[in-house]
């Protein structure tokens, strides 16, 4: 994603000169929905770094003594990674996917432009998408809906946390 900015300003870039009126209207239109689209594309990296900024690591408290396996917490602690920081950028990601696909509408926009900005921003919010809902079924199933229900009231697992420090920390690797 750190490249998207970029990405997006070349793939859409348009030039105007040498065009009739509605033409140069449709330039510009494009250019300021692509300056919008940059935009958003900040504020999303933004608030993605700011969520992994925030990320803590988690300790046993935060899984309120619950008898688990070290696989059902594993599946906890996954879910609830990907779940987190899916919910973290929900606003800003939903913002950016929609003007994005709000660019094809622009006649000056061919189909080979869209596949190649399009389709490594659509497919990295997609595969996060579809990991999510995997996740979700394995935790449903793994996990028992009573201590699902409690889970749910564990803050921290609400909030971005690094998974990896938090499996460390909890003596699971």
């Amino acid at each position: 994603m750190k490249y998207f900015i970029w990405i997006v300003t070349i793939v859409f870039s348009v030039p105007v000169l040498g065009k009739e009126n509605a033409e140069v209207a449709e330039d510009v239109s494009l250019r300021l929905a692509i300056s919008e689209v940059t935009s958003l594309a900040n504020d999303y990296l933004l608030k993605e770094k700011s969520c992994i900024d925030a990320a803590s690591i988690l300790e046993w408290s935060d899984l309120h003594s619950y008898t688990l396996s070290d696989a059902q917490i594993k599946t906890v602690l996954a879910y609830h990674s990907v779940k987190s920081q899916f919910e973290c950028t929900r606003q800003e990601r939903s913002q950016l996917v929609a003007a994005l696909l709000s660019l094809q509408h622009f006649a000056s926009v061919h189909p080979e432009d869209q596949a190649r900005g399009y389709a490594l921003l659509i497919d990295d919010f997609t595969h996060d998408q579809h990991r999510l809902w995997q996740l979700t079924a394995e935790y449903q199933h793994h996990i028992p809906a009573n201590i699902r229900t409690g889970l749910m009231t564990s803050k921290k697992l609400q909030q971005p946390f690094r998974l990896m420090d938090s499996v460390k920390a909890l003596g699971l690797d």
